[in-house]
């Protein structure tokens, strides 16, 4: 009775084991219809990568990038960096000021207002963000509107803090998709 008993169990312990393994092969093979959709979704998800080399790049500084934004569509190029310890008479609250200097191009088929979009953070090499500051001295020509095939070059100011490196992004917590810049301290003039 005992060995009847202990076959039972070897015997349940190899449908089970059986089992598993059928039903893990079943669930490894695609259908045809889903075959088709997956090829069908690399294939977009390819053909939006091509569209736009700088989508979802992290950009260094002199790169220009595609900022999407339920908006439109613009180019933005940060050409450099400086490191300032004050901006004329005006101190930083936190350590030192970034400053950039910034193209936005407008591909958008309407006028817009450039300072709506070049609303940015940076964050610092430690994670710390802070927002752009709009000085007007610094940024009178980012008060413009930027009519639809034009460019309008200004600057971009930031109070942040002493640090390694720094991420400046454009859409960030906003519906449009991120758009980053990467910089070591040593880069800026």
């Amino acid at each position: 009775m005992e060995v009847i008993g202990v076959l039972k169990k070897i015997l349940y312990v190899i449908v089970l084991v059986v089992t598993i393994l059928l039903v893990g092969a079943c669930n490894n093979e695609a259908s045809p219809a889903q075959e088709v959709a997956s090829s069908q979704d690399s294939e977009t998800k390819a053909d939006k990568l091509d569209s736009s080399e700088n989508r979802n790049a992290i950009l260094s500084l002199g790169e220009t990038g595609i900022y999407d934004t339920p908006v439109g569509v613009f180019d933005i190029t940060i050409h450099s960096a400086q490191i300032l310890e004050s901006a004329g008479e005006v101190f930083p609250h936190n350590e030192v000021f970034i400053l950039l200097d910034v193209t936005l191009t407008n591909n958008h088929s309407e006028v817009v207002n450039s300072i709506d979009i070049l609303r940015s953070v940076i964050f610092s090499f430690e994670k710390t963000m802070n927002e752009s500051i709009f000085h007007l001295q610094l940024n009178e020509k980012f008060q413009e509107t930027v009519a639809p095939g034009e460019s309008v070059k200004g600057q971009l100011l930031f109070d942040s803090f002493i640090s390694e490196s720094y991420e400046v992004i454009f859409g960030y917590g906003l519906p449009a998709e991120d758009l980053i810049w990467h910089f070591k301290a040593d880069e800026a003039d």
